[in-house]
Formats: C-alpha cells, sequence, structure tokens
C-alpha cells in the first residue's frame, strides 16, 4: 500500500506540473495577442496618465500579469520545495 501511495502521489505532482506548464504557456500566449490589434480596426491610443506617463509599446503587459507571475513563481518554488522533500525523505541522498 506504501508504494502504491508514492505512485500516486508522485503521478498527481507531475500531472500538476504538467498542468501549471500548459496554462502558464497559454497564459503567456494570451497575454501578447491581447496586445496586437490589427491596424483596420485600431483603436485610438488613450492618452498616457501616471507618474511615469509615456506611449504604451506592443509589448507592455497589464499589472495583474506581472502578479500573476509573481504567484507563479511562487507555486513553482512551492512545488520544487515538495519534490526536495520527497526526495530527501526517500534516501535519495544518504550515503550508505
Amino acid at each position: 500500500m506504501k508504494s502504491f501511495a508514492r505512485v500516486k502521489l508522485t503521478l498527481t505532482l507531475c500531472l500538476l506540473t504538467v498542468a501549471l506548464a500548459v496554462f502558464g504557456f497559454a497564459a503567456e500566449v494570451f497575454a501578447q495577442a491581447a496586445t496586437v490589434v490589427p491596424a483596420a480596426t485600431a483603436l485610438p491610443t488613450p492618452r498616457p496618465s501616471g507618474s511615469n506617463p509615456g506611449p504604451l509599446a506592443a509589448t507592455d503587459v497589464p499589472v495583474e500579469w506581472s502578479l500573476f507571475w509573481v504567484l507563479m513563481f511562487f507555486l513553482t518554488l512551492a512545488v520544487g520545495q515538495m519534490c526536495a522533500n520527497w526526495l530527501v525523505r526517500r534516501g535519495t541522498f544518504e550515503n550508505d
């Protein structure tokens, strides 16, 4: 039964990692695609405002996406910590 629990944990972590990677890649693609506006349907550019006004570039990302990547960083860090903990607990680095 202990072996089944390990396999289940490993499979769950692998699927979670793959899903996180796919979601992150899709979010990045959609963020870049959202900034592209065809010339035929070009919207009027808003006036720059704020403490550092300047024209918006095609690569500018909204603040929400920056916060998303901060969350992704810490989530990846947590998954890495769980994987490292699992490797230590199973005795991978023990010198016999």
